[in-house]
C-alpha cells in the first residue's frame, strides 16, 4: 500500500487560500480552528484531523473529497476497492 501524499494535500490548501486570499486569521474566524493549529497543518508540522480538514474545506468553499484525493495523488486509486 503506497503512503498518502501529505505534501500534495498541504499544497492543495495553500493553493485555494491564496488563490482566495484567506489569511490564517480569516480562517480562524470561518473554522473556529486555532491559528497555530491551522499554521502547523499548511506547515506539515501535523496532519490534522478529519474534523480540521472537514472545516478547512468549509471555510475555502471545496468538497472535502477533492482535499482528501490529493493524498493519492502521485499513486492513484487503482486496486485499492
Amino acid at each position: 500500500m503506497p503512503d498518502a501524499d501529505y505534501d500534495a494535500l498541504r499544497a492543495a490548501f495553500e493553493k485555494h487560500r491564496k488563490d482566495q486570499q484567506l489569511s490564517f486569521d480569516a480562517l480562524v474566524r470561518m473554522t473556529g480552528i486555532a491559528r497555530s493549529s491551522i499554521i502547523d497543518i499548511a506547515q506539515g508540522r501535523t496532519r490534522g484531523s478529519l474534523e480540521s480538514w472537514h472545516r478547512l474545506a468549509h471555510a475555502l468553499d471545496v468538497p472535502l473529497a477533492d482535499l482528501m484525493r490529493q493524498l493519492c495523488a502521485d499513486h492513484g486509486t487503482e486496486g485499492t476497492s
